[in-house]
């Protein structure tokens, strides 16, 4: 037996050393082998040997699955990619990548022999430029779809739906429109060509662009774009795929295909920010907003059969409205006020029936608001029932501002129409506040507010015990269309108060008073007409007091009437007829009767010692702006006292202007039946009555005069006497020069004519002249009788009366 050496390898003969060599180099040249295979697929690749196919193919696959023309300028090719460069998309929406990198399975490629796209296994896409014009919007085209568009869908022109040509929620119905075109694609690329439901798929997006056009022609918006798009299990979804812009963030995640699965969020960290951001068209009402805003999108359905809702919500929210276009001359206005939210909840839902149904919760300090409704997207219009508690006025309504309105109110109602045009109606309550500058301690009613008017109905506001009912419609002011405003309102009150219904007319009327009555107010501020039925009671009018007035006024433009009026002042009898300019001329027809002296202020200020009933029948005027009211007719009056002199009646003419008093052949009758006819003035000045006056009497009583005078003669005197007066100066300090004429009156017990002329002045009176004619006896007698010759009673010359000047008298 042959013994094998320990050198030689068995059953090979071949030493073992050379069988070890064989072993080790078996890999290197299998390396070698790779190696140089390798070095030829990329020699070949560099020469276009495949890269020329891949071209042309990537060409035509994106072509078909995005439904326009695809142009890839170069393409290049790696260890296990490949890159397409210069791709451009050439569609309704143009765009543009920079570079495409495809990561590709070259096993599938060389030994599979598998089609190129089938063996991609990632994408990455750097630099994509997306242009999306006004017109290439969804919803934007005319129909649902052209002729070609809806071929690739599967559908002639004639099948489709004429719903879809004029949908519910047009953004939305278009938008799963795409995504339906998209999905129709891949179902015949699936049938065509199946792709095993364990392949997978990612395409990621990296530093790509969006340009989205506003308007027509209008400015474009660039955002910031990147994500995920994977094929996966026989789905395809996006994976954040994000998009920031104008200080938002928008992220979309879900399934494509073969369903519409997808979930949409939209976060504004700094609305303020993001609002300055973005371009405008100039098209509708400007919103400036700011605060936090985050809202989030669930979409499912297809655009036949749609179905979304979602969330949103704010923190710290403040939002102004400019004033609409159309009232500004197309050009923005003036914000009308910030509307705010502390915090801001809502909840909506969509199941395709053309209204959306939102629930909408905020809370602003004390104030809570809650709205739930519906919104139909296609005109923007809405309609919610609300509900609010403890609204601050103004500055949770902004344009109630202009009414001096302030407290907090409750409101149940309906808000309609659209963000530019809204209309808030319904019921409100406050139990406390103010509305146009007047204090009220409760309000209720109906009203309606849009930004072009504030209307109200059976509205009641109370001021203590007073009540004022309120209908009317307030038109807001326009000043780009010409429009001032306008005021067309109604009060009814059974207990209000004349002040406050002046002062919020703005009217400058010395008018205190309780009101009854209807009023209604139309023109525009500032220059509002009036008209009505109303009482006053137990008020004060230009210094006045009154207890009842009652009729009908009217003022417009300045000017002011009134007819019918009838009053009461303490008793007596009242009537007023006339108008003019408020300012002046203005003259009244004034009837009185019966009313007391002490309660006509004129009287009662200047004379309080005139008392007594009087009348008057005449006119109350101002004959010019600025001047003072002046007054004259026939006057009358009952029980009158005049200081110490007391009259049964009286009666004639007198003027009054400014503070002069004229009298003009005004008589009064004593009790006891003398008469004095007084002509003359009493004039105010600086407070002081200055008197200057003619007085006429008859039939007088020596003693009554006398007494009046102040002044005791020095022998008893009585009969009747007639006297003229003439008083000048200061009613507390007069001088008077008296003449009294007695042709028959009993003088110290005989009966004699008896004639004095007699000055007050300073308190005392002096007999300037006495004349007389009685027997000699008796008047030396006379206990302090002048001593004097005797006095002929003969009839001769020496009888004829005497005259001389007598002593100086101390009167009483």
């Amino acid at each position: 037996m042959k013994r094998v050496g320990s050198g030689e390898e068995a059953g090979t003969g071949r030493p073992a050393s050379a069988s070890r060599r064989a072993n080790t180099a078996a890999p290197w040249a299998a390396a070698v082998v790779i190696v140089v295979a390798l070095a030829a697929a990329w020699f070949a690749l560099e020469r276009g040997v495949f890269t020329q196919p891949w071209r042309q193919a990537a060409a035509r696959e994106l072509s078909q699955a995005l439904g326009a023309p695809v142009s890839v300028e170069a393409v290049g090719a790696g260890v296990n990619r490949l890159v397409l460069h210069e791709v451009e998309v050439d569609g309704a929406w143009s765009a543009a990548a920079e570079r495409v990198v495809v990561g590709l399975s070259w096993v599938d490629v060389l030994l599979r022999r598998a089609a190129p796209l089938e063996a991609v296994r990632w994408v990455e896409i750097h630099g994509l430029s997306v242009e999306v014009p006004w017109d290439g919007w969804p919803g934007r085209r005319s129909g649902r779809a052209g002729a070609d568009e809806a071929g690739e869908a599967g559908a002639a022109p004639e099948e489709a739906d004429p719903a879809d040509a004029a949908p519910e929620w047009p953004a939305l119905s278009a938008l799963l429109q795409e995504v339906e075109r998209l999905q129709g694609r891949l179902r015949e690329r699936q049938q065509q060509r199946p792709v095993p439901a364990e392949r997978e798929l990612l395409v990621r997006w990296r530093d790509g662009r969006v340009r989205f056009r506003l308007g027509e022609g209008g400015p474009a918006m660039e955002a910031a774009a990147e994500g995920v798009v994977a094929w996966r299990g026989g789905r395809l979804l996006m994976e954040r795929l994000t998009a920031r812009a104008a200080e938002l963030e928008l992220t979309l995640n879900g399934t494509l295909f073969p369903r519409t699965d997808v979930y949409a969020r939209l976060v504004a960290d700094d609305l303020a920010r993001a609002m300055d951001s973005l371009p405008r068209d100039g098209a509708g009402a400007p919103v400036h907003a700011a605060g936090r805003v985050e809202l989030e999108a669930w979409l499912t359905g297809s655009s036949a059969a749609p179905r979304a809702w979602g969330t949103v919500h704010g923190r710290d929210l403040r939002a102004a409205l400019d004033a609409a276009p159309e009232a500004a001359g197309g050009a923005t206005g003036e914000a009308t006020g910030v509307y705010a939210a502390d915090e801001l909840t809502g909840y909506w839902t969509y199941e395709g029936a053309g209204l959306v149904e939102a629930r909408l919760e905020a809370r602003r300090r004390a104030a809570q608001v809650w709205l739930e409704g519906v919104v139909n997207p296609a005109d923007g219009s809405f309609r919610f029932a609300v509900d609010a508690t403890d609204v601050d006025v103004p500055g949770d309504v902004p344009p109630l501002a202009r009414y001096d309105v302030a407290g907090l109110a409750d409101f149940s109602g309906m808000l309609t129409g659209t963000v530019a045009q809204p209309k808030l109606e319904g019921s409100v309550a406050s139990d406390g506040g103010r509305l146009w500058g007047q204090p009220f301690s409760k309000l209720q009613g109906h009203i309606e507010l849009t930004r072009e008017r504030f209307a109200f109905e059976r509205a009641v506001a109370a001021q203590g015990p007073s009540e004022y009912y309120l209908d009317g419609v307030v038109g807001f002011a326009s000043p780009a269309a010409g429009e001032p405003g306008h005021v067309d309102l109604v009060v009814r009150t059974d207990r209000g108060r004349a002040e406050t219904v002046l002062a919020v007319l703005g009217w400058d009327v010395p008018v205190e008073a309780a009101l009854s009555g209807t009023a209604a107010f139309s023109g525009p501020p500032g220059a509002v007409a009036a008209e009505g039925d109303v009482s006053l009671t137990h008020g004060v009018a230009f210094g006045q007091p009154f207890d009842v007035l009652s009729g009908n006024f009217r003022y417009e433009d300045g000017m002011f009437s009134v007819a019918g009026v009838e009053g009461k002042l303490r008793g007596g009898a009242v009537g007023l007829e006339g108008g003019g300019r408020w300012s002046g001329p203005w003259r009244l027809t004034v009837r009185a009767d019966d009313v007391p002296l002490q309660a006509v202020a004129a009287v009662r200020d200047r004379w309080p010692e005139v008392s007594g009933l009087a009348g008057f029948d005449g006119v109350v005027e101002v004959e010019e702006p600025g001047a003072p009211v002046a007054a004259s007719g026939t006057v009358s009056g009952r029980h009158l006292q005049v200081g110490p002199a007391a009259f049964a009646e009286a009666e004639g003419r007198v003027a009054l202007h400014g503070g002069r008093l004229t009298a003009e052949a005004l008589r009064l009758h004593r009790p006891r039946g003398g008469t004095y006819t007084m002509a003359g003035t009493v004039e105010d000045v600086m407070g002081r009555a200055l008197l200057d006056l003619s007085i006429g009497v008859a039939d007088e009583a020596a003693g009554e005069l006398t007494a009046l005078l102040g002044w005791a003669p020095p022998v008893p005197v009585t009969g009747n006497v007639a006297a003229s007066i003439r008083l000048e100066g200061p009613a507390g300090n007069p001088e008077a020069r008296i003449r009294l004429d007695a042709p028959a009156v009993s003088v110290a017990g005989r009966t004699a004519a008896l004639g004095l002329t007699l000055r007050l002045k300073d308190g005392r009176i002096d007999v300037e002249e006495w004349d007389r004619s009685l027997g000699a006896a008796a008047a030396e007698d006379a206990p302090g009788g002048p001593r004097q010759r005797p006095v002929a009673t003969d009839g001769g010359a020496d009888g004829a009366a005497h005259r001389r000047s007598a002593g100086a008298l101390q009167g009483r």
